[in-house]
């Protein structure tokens, strides 16, 4: 490798240091006050860099908690699908949703941000929806493999995805703040979960 490029790789690895500690900044301070309360300033203080380096990087505290949000999700998913081809079966849904709950007793900071954005004016349905379409595509698709097997309501996936949301939010923070609870209650939350989407 030339000077010059070892230059350029020097201060890549720079820049994308300073995105992750602002960003780690962030969702600290949001999940402790909240997104409104906190400003571009106090995020750059915590994470250790000047106020023009966060501009330089989002453009304004819109765009860092957009980037945020983005991120937190794309990790999600990570973490709860089974494995890494392109669909997922009927039977591994569980397993998703097991892994979704470990996710959250796991990273609670990453949890209360993302519920607070979530149910806030600054994503709407359509947003929502290509989030899930992007990166939770796999789920969505198991889904409607159930519905053509007769197993899941055949309903708009826009209602599948506001009622796993409301289930994933209401499950998701009762785990996090009970994180030793037994298996047996988890299963049972995703026995409630597929009865809200099931044939009647």
């Amino acid at each position: 490798m030339t000077d010059v490029n070892q230059s350029v790789s020097r201060r890549t690895r720079n820049m994308d240091e300073k995105r992750s500690r602002l960003l780690e900044a962030a969702l600290a301070l949001f999940s402790k006050h909240g997104v409104e309360h906190v400003t571009t300033s106090s995020i750059a203080k915590t994470a250790g860099v000047a106020t023009g380096t966060l501009f330089h990087h989002f453009g304004n505290k819109e765009a860092l908690v957009q980037a945020l949000y983005l991120d937190i999700k794309a990790d999600l998913a990570r973490h709860i699908k089974p494995v890494h081809s392109a669909e997922i079966e009927m039977d591994e849904l569980q397993t998703v949703w097991m892994n979704y709950l470990q996710w959250c007793a796991s990273f609670p900071q990453q949890l209360r941000f993302v519920i607070q954005y979530s149910h806030s004016s600054a994503v709407n349905q359509v947003q929502r929806e290509a989030v899930w379409k992007d990166l939770f595509c796999f789920v969505l698709s198991v889904i409607q493999k159930g519905q053509k097997q007769g197993f899941f309501a055949v309903i708009p996936e826009a209602m599948v995805i506001e009622v796993i949301e409301a289930m994933a939010t209401s499950m998701g923070q009762y785990f996090m703040y009970h994180s030793d609870a037994p298996d047996a209650l988890k299963i049972h939350s995703y026995k409630m979960l597929y009865a809200s989407l099931a044939v009647k």
